[in-house]
């Protein structure tokens, strides 16, 4: 007589095996690249929810120090304009705290308000001389570059949002304007940082 299994037994074999702790997956959410995912794949386990937000952030990273190093190799003497906005602001700043008064001329052709950056400019150079005062425009051209980043994002067909966004930060700064200006100390830099502040 042939022996029979217990029914029960052979629906216990059956039974599929499932995760005891199975992974929320937002549907919404948007698919993470192949070399995000294999970075985050070398992060510890504990670690991967804090890790994950930088490594969407790295290539927008990677642009702005591409930027700061090649602007930074430029090396060049101190330009006339340079000299001009940083003597112009020291001339305001002595007259503001009772000195002479600076030349009524610099209102005739200084592009703006005459004493906004000048003095900004002069403030810097008092701390760091000219090298700081570049420096600042390297900063505000980092800004205009994430500027440029978000109009493209915005401009962008959709699904091509973020690539778009890269590829236009890549071309405004592989671009020798923007290298320049983001090694001169003049008013260049803070008139591409407004764009940053105009209205969407």
């Amino acid at each position: 007589m042939t022996p029979t299994a217990d029914p029960g037994t052979v629906t216990k074999r059956l039974t599929p095996l499932r995760p005891t702790n199975p992974v929320a997956v937002d549907a919404d959410a948007p698919a993470r690249p192949v070399w995000a995912a294999a970075l985050l794949s070398f992060v510890p386990a504990g670690l991967r929810d804090r890790a994950d937000p930088w490594l969407t952030r790295l290539p927008v990273i990677a642009i702005l120090v591409l930027q700061a190093v090649l602007t930074l190799r430029l090396h060049n003497v101190v330009f006339n304009d340079e000299g001009l906005y940083i003597n112009a602001g020291h001339e305001y700043l002595r007259q503001f705290t009772g000195g002479a008064a600076a030349p009524d001329s610099y209102g005739g052709y200084f592009s703006g308000f005459p004493m906004a950056y000048p003095v900004f400019a002069a403030l810097l150079d008092s701390v760091g001389g000219v090298g700081l005062v570049r420096l600042s425009s390297l900063l505000l051209m980092s800004v205009a570059t994430l500027a440029v980043g978000h109009i493209g994002r915005r401009l962008a067909p959709a699904g091509q949002e973020n690539r778009v966004r890269l590829v236009s930060m890549l071309a405004f700064v592989l671009t020798g304007a923007v290298l320049f200006v983001g090694n001169l100390a003049t008013y260049d830099a803070a008139c591409c940082r407004c764009s940053r502040s105009a209205p969407r």
